[in-house]
Parts: C-alpha cells; sequence; structure tokens
C-alpha cells in the first residue's frame, strides 16, 4: 500500500478531547466525576457562582493525594470556563450560558443511575466527530462537506483488536502511532483493516511514512491526541507500559497502549453493539428512560470490566501488604461477609473501600469482607454501601432476580470501618 499520498483531508481536520488546550489530569475519573456532580448539583447557575467556587475548593483538598489540575485560580475563574468542553465532548454537559445544563445522560450519570463502566462503554460508543457541541459551525461544516465521520474512541479500540488478533504482542498503540498514521489515515477514510495494517507497516519501516501528512501541526497537538489514550487507560479498557521497542526512548509518546489478553473478547463484543440515535433537545420522559436502559444494555451485554478479574486478582494477591490487609480485613470483620453472612473462608475476599489505583490504604480501616461475586460487582459499582449503612444498587442489579432479593437494603457498619472511606468512594464514584 502506497502511505505517501495520506494528506491532510481539510484544513480544520483535527482531533481534539475536549479544549484545543489539554488540561493534564481532568480525565482522572474520581476527577472528573467530581467536577461532573458540582455541575449537577449548581444547574441553572453561573459557572462563576461562589457555591461552583466552594465546590472545587472541596475536590481540590478531598482528593489532595491526586496529582489534581488546579481546577480554581479565582473566585470567578475555574475548570469550566476555562475547560468546559471536557464535559461537552462526553454528553454530559449542554450549556453554561445562561446557567449550567446537564443533558439527560450526565444527570443519569452524576445521579448514579448509571455506573462508572456503562459511562465509558456509552462514550466509547457515542463521541463523534464533527461534534456539534464542541466544534464551531464551520468546523462541523468542513467535516459533512468532505461527508467524514469518525468515532476515535471506537476506532482506537478497533484498530487495537485487529493488532492483536494479529498477533498478541502486537495489541497495542503509541501516542507517535496516533498522530503519525491512525488519526491521519482516518481521515483519508480507511477502514481499521487498513490502518492497523499500516500501523505495522510503520513499525516496521517508518520512511514509508515519511511524506505522509502528520497530525502535528501544532506543538501540543500529541498532547491532545493522547487524551483519547489516557481516556481508554483511566476508565480500564488499556494498560500502559513503557515501550518494548529498545530504539525507543522511554517517555510519553512512545507509551504502549496495550489491550489485556483477558479482555479481548469483552471489547469484541463492546465494539459490535449498534449504538440507538437520540436526539438529546427532544427527549420524552420515555425516552430518556429507554437512554439509560440501553447504555446499562452496552456496557453489560459486552461484559466490559475494568481489567480481567483473574488478572487483577493476581496483581494484588502478589502486592506487598496485600496477604497482611486480607488476613487483617478477615479478623476485624469476624470472618463474615457483609452483605450476604456468608463465612465460608474460600469464598470470602477482602474489599478495598477506596481502591489500591485511587490511593487507597491497606490499613483494614479501609476494607470490608465481600464474597467474591459481590466483590466484583462492589467494583464495578453496581453496589453502593452508604456511611449510614444504606445499600442501593444499579438499576442493572436491581433487575435481576437473585441479587434484588438477597443483598439487603440497610446494614450495621462494621466499627472498624473508616466511615470517611466509605463516603469519598461514594462521592466520586471510585
Amino acid at each position: 500500500m502506497d502511505y505517501t499520498n495520506i494528506q491532510k483531508p481539510f484544513e480544520t481536520y483535527k482531533w481534539r478531547w475536549g479544549a484545543l488546550t489539554p488540561t493534564e489530569n481532568i480525565n482522572i475519573p474520581e476527577v472528573y466525576y467530581g467536577c461532573l456532580k458540582v455541575l449537577y448539583e449548581n444547574q441553572g447557575k453561573s459557572p462563576s457562582d461562589p457555591e461552583i467556587h466552594e465546590g472545587l475548593m472541596k475536590i481540590q483538598n478531598e482528593l489532595s493525594h491526586v496529582r489534581i489540575p488546579n481546577l480554581v485560580r479565582t473566585k470567578k475563574r475555574n475548570i469550566f470556563r476555562n475547560s468546559g468542553q471536557y464535559w461537552k465532548i462526553t454528553g454530559l454537559l449542554k450549556s453554561t450560558k445562561g446557567g449550567i445544563k446537564l443533558s439527560e445522560f450526565g444527570n443519569a450519570y452524576a445521579s448514579g443511575k448509571i455506573t462508572r463502566d456503562e459511562f465509558s462503554s456509552y462514550v466509547i460508543k457515542s463521541v463523534e466527530f464533527p461534534n456539534k457541541d464542541i466544534d464551531k459551525q464551520s468546523v462541523y461544516s468542513d467535516w459533512e462537506k468532505h461527508t467524514l465521520k469518525i468515532k476515535p474512541l471506537e476506532i482506537i479500540l478497533e484498530t487495537i483488536y485487529l493488532l492483536y488478533c494479529n498477533k498478541k504482542e502486537h495489541g497495542y498503540i503509541t501516542t507517535e502511532e496516533l498522530v503519525n498514521v491512525l488519526i491521519p489515515m482516518s481521515g483519508n477514510k480507511f477502514v481499521p483493516e487498513d490502518i492497523s495494517t499500516g500501523i505495522i507497516t510503520y513499525r516496521k519501516h517508518p520512511e514509508k511514512f515519511s511524506k505522509s501528512w502528520k497530525a502535528l501541526d501544532k506543538d501540543n497537538d500529541h498532547r491532545i491526541a493522547r487524551e483519547f489514550l489516557l481516556f481508554l487507560h483511566n476508565y480500564g479498557y488499556l494498560g500502559v507500559r513503557d515501550s518494548t521497542d529498545d530504539r525507543k526512548k522511554k517517555e510519553n509518546f512512545t507509551q504502549e497502549f496495550y489491550l489485556y489478553e483477558e479482555q479481548a473478547d469483552s471489547i469484541h463484543s463492546l465494539l459490535k453493539i449498534a449504538l440507538p440515535e437520540y436526539h438529546s433537545n427532544t427527549l420524552s420522559i420515555q425516552d430518556q428512560d429507554s437512554l439509560i436502559d440501553d447504555i446499562i444494555s452496552i456496557e453489560n451485554s459486552s461484559k466490559v470490566i475494568d481489567a480481567s478479574r483473574e488478572k487483577r486478582q493476581v496483581e494484588i494477591l502478589s502486592r506487598v501488604g496485600q496477604s497482611k490487609f486480607r488476613k487483617d480485613v478477615i479478623f476485624e470483620g469476624g470472618g463474615v461477609c457483609l452483605l450476604s453472612g456468608v463465612k465460608t473462608p474460600e469464598s470470602l475476599q477482602a474489599c478495598h473501600i477506596i481502591p489500591v489505583k485511587n490511593n487507597g490504604t491497606d490499613h483494614f480501616s479501609n476494607g470490608i469482607i465481600l464474597r467474591a461475586d459481590l466483590h466484583i460487582l462492589y467494583d464495578k459499582g453496581h453496589i453502593r454501601i452508604y456511611e449510614n449503612g444504606n445499600i442501593t444498587l444499579s438499576k442493572y442489579l436491581s433487575n435481576d432476580p437473585y441479587y434484588s432479593k438477597n443483598i439487603p437494603s440497610k446494614i450495621e457498619i462494621p466499627k472498624y470501618v473508616n466511615l470517611e472511606a466509605l463516603r469519598l468512594r461514594n462521592k466520586y464514584m471510585m
């Protein structure tokens, strides 16, 4: 295949994750969700309202252990004024002009009607260029004139899946390959099969792309492109590692975002699902309920989990301190599942309240005992345990004939449990 004719399809062609100037770490899920909750609780108000300022300052303080961006610059300049498009591109935020207004999707996620996994699955299937929520009309018209539509997250996943199917060790993509191959080829209407072939060629013979257009017109274009990969990593679809190519420098540009072997079938299932079309400006109450049902079915039909459970268990069990954590939690909890009352040791697991990936500690106060299946459901956000002992189930689990009847609506929280950990987990949907 001749790659020398790959040109910029039109002057305004660009993949952009919301703003043209990326703000590092906004896409960390708990940061992103925390900010969404502030928007949700202050709908109708101006982004410069004092309560917005107060809400963002709380996030800044409560997530101080995270490499969080500066959410508040002054009392009237904050993250929504500079980077509100981060919530628009995913379809959560409709507008801030004349008062904050979320979409039905945004209301559903912020209110807990859908889980984090359901949110991310739907975003993968729905984010599309051109995008009326973030593009100027002139840019939108350019895309339409060239009859070009791209679902960036979906095409990235499909390309990586095809690379994986070609050879397991090929199942990754770097920011370098994204801007030098995938974005240019997709703009020239190449399908994922051709793009995966192009990436393999690029890895062996990069000189074949020496005369093709690179999506690096401006200095920060590679950072904007990397946001798409970071989203897929942050929500558990892809792992990330330093380059396995000894010829490459160990830097962000060459990091490999790779497909977990155990997740290949789940990703394939997600890619095959067709997404219904909705006109969010005219959604009836019935349509709103159907939208939420379809979001739930997308995630759960694909059986996508945040990495493979088996792989995570191996990693957790091999991590220093995990054995002691399990022993301490089982002892403090009396060897009984908090939700089912099961006492069989082989079926019990020590579950972190604030996950390790969110800087949760291995102190027993950050743990509860759950039966293995309930641990999975808790980690996926289908079960929420509040500091007052109330239990809520996701809509998906509420419709399950077994779990809806056998999980209690209220429990007594053991005295050893850190109630603040429970509060933070629920507030930021960790």
